[in-house]
């Protein structure tokens, strides 16, 4: 079975430099002149000054090729007009690479610049993986105007180490979802996500070594891959990217536990990237949220939860909002031994800030994990509402019952859960109001599942139009007006997945959505 390598990542490569590819790397005597770009976007990295070349080293990692880079000659190579990957679009940067120094600030291993080991505003804030001023941090800055970053937390700082950085989404960069991975990690995950603070428009080169910028510090390294990636990649593509370099390069032992190539390399045919059925195989994906890990958590400032990030790749991120005054209070909690996330006071609920003309379709499909609350009365677990106040929601009446329909239409279907318990609920609704069959008039369905049996399946309710616009999303609360919510509910969530589309969601596709829920969250 032949092993997958970033050729497989198609019209998404933009970028791939491999030292261990002796082809692609041009001497001047033992130093290299030119890093040859393997992508076919021709985005080769040269020096023409002696002075400041890299050294080629045939067996300096571990047994294998790799690329110095000294503090001392300020070595670097540089790319001027990249092609096919812009610092202002989306993108994935990889590298397997090693840091000697363990006190130089901003260390770059490659990212863009306007010119080499130089800048100034805004490009000092641009995309660059390096090691950050703070010296066990790897990952980078996130703005040009303020000490923040988005990093991963190390143990120390020299080492052999694989890590990639990646954003999506925002205005030049601005505002785009981002996500670093590293390892050597000394928290308790190798993933931090996070919200860019800056606009990345300005730098058009892309520089491998050397220093951030005029007047930073910088040291001695190896640079043994780069790849870099037009899109941010989904995680099974990242995480197949991250087994490939670190198996390659001999780290794969210092990769997270659980990860999914700790103990082999991905392979083209490899069933667990392939075989497997997970919600990105829906279609009509709008949004899928998974508190199982925090590797989609979004953190503030000061370390504390304040969004998760949507694994659908729609960047319908959730922010954490609060109906009364202080920090939000919502933490880990567990469903069926899974990691699960939940409000401890009923004051917090989480919302899509993202307005969505998507949702006016004629079928939807929701499905969640979720636990009832102890106590509390007409609190929402899923909702949608616009301006008009027309809504779609899943709420309860009681700490016992669900029900699920259109807001004002009389009674919804209600599904008897209990006080407390877990429940796996995977609703389809059927939207159209022109009377189209199955609908004997104009009106709605709902057609349910609840821990694995049918609940519900008829004519819910008669409504006269649905064509909602800028839809908000809320869940464990109802999304009243931009960043204000209303009626949180008192509950914890594993998984909440929501797909639209103006085709029938079927029988099969609410079972196989069951199904993966269900073993993933331990049958219920």
């Amino acid at each position: 079975m032949a092993l997958w390598t970033p050729a497989q990542l198609g019209s998404a490569l933009a970028l791939w430099l491999d030292a261990d590819d002796a082809s692609t790397i041009t001497l001047n005597g033992t130093d290299v002149a030119e890093w040859a770009d393997k992508s076919g976007n021709g985005n080769h990295v040269i020096n023409a000054t002696a002075a400041t070349q890299p050294a080629y080293l045939a067996t300096g990692w571990n047994g294998k090729p790799t690329v110095s880079f000294t503090l001392a000659g300020q070595e670097f190579l540089f790319k001027a007009g990249v092609s096919n990957f812009a610092a202002n679009n989306d993108f994935t940067i990889a590298s397997a690479f090693e840091f000697f120094q363990t006190d130089n600030a901003w260390d770059m291993i490659a990212g863009w610049r306007s010119a080499p080991n130089s800048s100034t505003s805004p490009n000092g804030g641009v995309p660059i993986l390096q090691g950050m001023s703070r010296n066990q941090q790897i990952g980078y800055h996130n703005t040009d105007l303020a000490d923040t970053r988005i990093a991963v937390f190390v143990t120390t700082r020299p080492g052999k180490k694989i890590a990639t950085i990646s954003r999506s989404g925002g205005t030049n960069g601005d505002g785009g979802a981002a996500t670093v991975t590293s390892t050597g990690f000394s928290e308790s995950t190798y993933i931090t996500n996070g919200t860019q603070g800056f606009s990345s428009a300005a730098a058009t080169g892309f520089q491998v070594g050397g220093r951030q910028q005029s007047g930073t510090g910088w040291g001695d390294k190896y640079i043994s891959e780069v790849v870099g990636c037009n899109v941010k990649l989904p995680d099974y593509e990242r995480e197949k990217l991250e087994g490939y370099l670190a198996h390659k390069w001999g780290v794969a032992n210092d990769l997270p536990a659980a990860h999914p190539y700790k103990s082999a390399a991905p392979t083209v045919d490899d069933p667990a990237a392939v075989s497997d059925w997970t919600p990105a195989d829906i279609t009509g994906l709008w949004s899928w949220h998974d508190w199982s890990t925090d590797n989609y958590r979004i953190n503030d400032n000061k370390g504390s939860v304040s969004g998760w990030q949507d694994r659908s790749s729609n960047n319908h991120d959730l922010t954490l909002q609060t109906i009364s005054l202080g920090s939000a209070d919502m933490v880990a909690t567990t469903i069926n031994g899974v990691q699960a996330y939940g409000s401890t006071n009923g004051q917090q609920g989480w919302t899509v800030s993202k307005l969505s003309t998507e949702l006016d379709t004629d079928f939807l499909l929701v499905g969640m994990v979720a636990k009832m609350p102890a106590s509390g009365t007409n609190d929402f677990f899923v909702s949608a509402r616009d301006d008009a106040g027309i809504a779609w929601q899943i709420s309860n009446p009681n700490s016992s019952i669900l029900t699920a329909g259109i807001a004002g239409t009389g009674t919804f279907p209600s599904y008897t859960i209990g006080t407390g318990n877990a429940f796996i609920l995977v609703v389809r609704y059927d939207l159209r109001v022109s009377g189209t069959a199955p609908l004997a008039t104009p009106g709605f369905m709902v057609k349910s599942r609840l821990n694995g049996d049918l609940t519900d399946d008829r004519d819910a309710n008669t409504i006269t139009s649905y064509a909602p616009s800028n839809v908000r999303v809320g869940i464990g609360c109802q999304p009243a007006a931009p960043n204000i919510v209303s009626c949180p509910v008192n509950a914890a969530f594993g998984e909440v997945v929501i797909a639209s589309r103006n085709t029938e969601f079927t029988v099969a596709d609410a079972q196989r959505l069951e199904g993966y829920l269900a073993w993933k969250w331990g049958g219920l």
